[in-house]
């Protein structure tokens, strides 16, 4: 069994996350969720004993074994590599398992082969992914990260989904409940001190009368004014004892502004007849339109980053009209000494609150993106490219494994970014649900033929 109790990680004098109390049971499948940045491979590191600069307590008396998550090397490529130290771990057979995005590059393939290893492995394992469907298929408890607290929710990731909409919807509910409550208060603290101030003005007009009587008259009124003001102040001091109710924001889909002839191109990109892909495919007949969008599928080593290279570099004649632009991991696309708002301002027609909008909506924070960029994480660094290749003046997309490096919440605007986006795309992805959520038509290399 293992148990946090009161941990509080904290890096540069701020909180990075909190858990008051989480009990994991000697078995099953944990998915861990969580927005970018929010600490999740953190806890795992401190779970390990990696890590040590925390308060509270973690107790772990088990055998555990941590697999980090996988960057290629020159040996090996990151999906044989992910793949063989996943499958010593698991022949291992800790009694507690740590896999760090475990599918970021793996191919469908080998996504498949793992759920089935985890399918049949016992003791506890613990997932940190951002892959829906790989989570849909393996963990039986969800731990979330949000808003700097962690969550166990004991439910497959289907259910907790359905679960956390209906607290974001009971938590919106209260907060307009709250709002509109406040309101009402506010208007009956403007009504109070206006009648206040009208009492104060009839003093004002009798306070010159000597007789007794106007003197009593202004006593009372005097009184009532006092009142007034006492009940506006303890109206006033009951809004602010209140316990603040948040709204739970949803991130709004983003769209590109139309810029004057940006989408307007229309007809053939490139008509591919009997071209072979080096020795690694065939193309027999192969046609992209204009405003055409397609995943392109196949397993690792087939050969689908060659066939973009290709288009890209000119090997593929394509139409003078297209406006290409490509994204890949590994891309240097950045200009070390400006920030991320200066690169991708650099190369866009789009306003800067549109590039402030993607932005925020691949994770960056409003004071995030004036960094510089020779001190962005590796993560940052992959979003930040992504943002000024969705933001370029393109009509013609070329995307390889855009989500590896993104969480939930940037994948679902990803998704929404191509949807509504006009040009034409070609994208490499492993992730069913994202290739399932855009409308999409399929390449498939398949037994040395694309198809």
């Amino acid at each position: 069994m293992i148990q946090f109790k009161k941990v509080e990680k904290n890096i540069g004098g701020n909180s990075l996350f909190k858990c008051e109390n989480i009990v994991l049971s000697d078995s099953g499948k944990i998915g861990i969720v969580g927005n970018n940045g929010s600490g999740k491979s953190t806890l795992m590191k401190m779970l390990a004993g990696l890590d040590d600069e925390y308060e509270g307590e973690i107790i772990n008396n088990e055998w555990t074994i941590y697999v980090e998550q996988i960057h290629e090397t020159s040996q090996e490529s990151g999906g044989e590599q992910s793949k063989r130290e996943i499958n010593e771990a698991i022949i291992l057979d800790p009694s507690v398992l740590i896999l760090d995005e475990p599918t970021s590059n793996l191919d469908t393939k080998n996504i498949n082969w793992l759920i089935n290893r985890l399918k049949r492995k016992d003791g506890l394992t613990i997932i940190v992914s951002h892959d829906r469907e790989f989570l849909k298929q393996t963990v039986d408890a969800v731990i979330e990260f949000d808003n700097q607290q962690i969550k166990k929710y004991n439910y497959d990731y289907e259910t907790y989904l359905a679960v956390k909409q209906q607290e974001v919807e009971a938590q919106n509910n209260q907060y307009n409940a709250q709002q509109r409550e406040t309101k009402k208060l506010k208007a009956e603290i403007q009504k109070r001190k206006e009648r206040a101030a009208k009492l104060q003005h009839t003093t004002n007009i009798k306070s010159g009368a000597s007789d007794a009587k106007a003197r009593a008259f202004g006593g009372r009124i005097a009184g009532q004014e006092k009142r007034m003001n006492s009940k506006a102040k303890a109206i006033e001091s009951r809004i602010e004892n209140q316990e603040k109710v948040e709204q739970y924001k949803k991130a709004k889909p983003i769209k590109l502004i139309s810029t004057d002839d940006a989408n307007a191109a229309r007809g053939t990109i490139f008509n591919i007849e009997h071209h072979l892909v080096k020795d690694l495919f065939e193309i027999d007949n192969l046609k992209l339109q204009f405003g055409e969008k397609v995943v392109l599928i196949g397993e690792n080593k087939s050969g689908k980053t060659t066939f973009l290279k290709q288009i890209m570099n000119g090997d593929i004649e394509t139409s003078e009209r297209a406006r290409m632009s490509y994204f890949a991991q590994n891309l240097k696309n950045l200009d070390e000494q400006k920030s991320i708002i200066e690169n991708v301002m650099l190369t866009t027609k789009q306003d800067i609150q549109t590039a402030r909008n993607i932005l925020g909506a691949l994770g960056f924070r409003r004071d995030a993106i004036d960094k510089q960029v020779e001190i962005l994480s590796g993560g940052e660094l992959v979003k930040a490219s992504l943002a000024k290749v969705l933001l370029s003046d393109s009509n013609f997309l070329i995307l390889d494994e855009p989500t590896n490096f993104l969480d939930i919440q940037a994948i679902i605007a990803l998704e929404g970014f191509i949807n509504n986006y006009e040009g034409a795309v070609i994208i490499v992805s492993h992730d069913q649900t994202f290739i399932n959520n855009i409308n999409v038509k399929k390449w498939e290399i398949e037994r040395d033929k694309l198809r």
